[in-house]
């Protein structure tokens, strides 16, 4: 799935600590993640743990939570809300 390789890029990037090029990945991941597998797939909230990693470690906690918290619901309704 592309979605998965943006998101594994994203993050390879983000352990580089280049953030810049890390952010535009994971949010294109996490658009094709919701448009083709639903928004509250566990897939989806994986990408939403790993944008909210990324905001955390830049400076945008208040970000990084409303995301943390979506991947949260959606952990729950799965009834995993840890991955």
């Amino acid at each position: 799935m592309v979605a998965t390789g943006f998101n594994d890029l994203a993050l390879l990037y983000q352990r580089e600590g280049q953030y810049i090029e890390a952010e535009p990945l994971l949010k294109r991941a996490l658009e094709i993640r919701e448009r083709t597998l639903g928004p509250e797939h566990a897939d989806v909230a994986a990408t939403l743990e790993d944008y909210a990693m990324l905001l955390r470690e830049t400076g945008r906690a208040a970000e990084a939570e409303v995301y943390a918290a979506r991947a949260k619901a959606i952990r729950a309704m799965d009834g995993a809300e840890t991955r």
